[in-house]
């Protein structure tokens, strides 16, 4: 029989506690800084609301993201893709990126800031350009937090192109579960983008946030329920309040 003192014990808990495992390997919780000064000589811009870009999911007519794994996709030439976010971004909220359909990738990403995703040393680039345009996806992981979009760089010369849309379109509604509450990477994780993406050739959507009722009541903190607030853009969240004063935002006008 083995014998620790108490003091050996607790000596092992910041062991224990620093360290997070996921399907038995430890999760990554320090992403790459993809924060860069942009050159604008060295890039072609493009506007939040150019035809090209693809929004995915609940987004208002000042492309604030909102509720669960919202996000964008488009196409583009050449081997760059940067990004400038809007002051109404969640400073340091989580997103996903991924070109041609790969495994997602992770990052920070920063209120009024540009980040770098794509460049000539990310992986699968260099194996298809300069011959084809790639797909590049991006999704906000956090169900409370989202971004403003401001611009779309690639290199100078290059291109966005719009992506053909998906021959079906589905939209999950719900509270916590759909919305990936507590899974590892919220709604990168839930149930509603694991059926979404699983179906392949499919848009798709998640209007959910923990707690929140179908009824229209108030549940855990959500002052309306799906039955009202599925008409508006935005969601319950603190952030929402914030932005429009506790008056949300419509999808009768949406963009609103």
């Amino acid at each position: 029989m083995l014998g620790f003192t108490t003091a050996q014990l607790f000596g092992l808990l910041p062991l224990v506690a620093g360290t997070i495992l996921m399907n038995g390997q430890e999760k990554v919780t320090s992403y790459p800084n993809t924060k860069f000064d942009l050159d604008a000589t060295s890039f072609t811009s493009y506007a939040a609301n150019a035809s090209e870009i693809s929004y995915q999911g609940r987004w208002d007519s000042k492309h604030v993201s909102w509720w669960s794994a919202p996000g964008l996709k488009f196409g583009f030439t050449g081997s760059t893709v940067a990004i400038s976010f809007g002051n109404w971004t969640s400073d340091g909220v989580l997103v996903g990126y991924r070109i041609g359909g790969m495994d997602w990738q992770f990052t920070n990403v920063t209120a009024s800031g540009t980040h770098l995703f794509v460049s000539k040393d990310t992986a699968g680039v260099s194996e298809t350009w300069p011959y084809n345009p790639l797909t590049f996806e991006l999704r906000v992981t956090n169900w409370a937090y989202g971004v403003q979009i401001d611009q779309v760089h690639v290199a100078k010369g290059e291109k966005l192109v719009k992506v053909s849309p998906a021959s079906r379109r589905l939209e999950v509604i719900g509270d916590s579960l759909a919305s990936g509450m507590y899974t590892s990477y919220e709604g990168l994780s839930s149930w509603g983008y694991a059926l979404g993406a699983g179906l392949g050739d499919t848009e798709y959507s998640i209007t959910a946030y923990p707690g929140i009722c179908a009824a229209d009541q108030d549940c855990w903190g959500n002052p309306r329920g799906q039955m009202h607030q599925w008409f508006y853009t935005s969601d319950t969240s603190y952030r929402a309040s914030v932005m429009y004063g506790g008056k949300y935002c419509s999808c009768n006008s949406n963009p609103c």
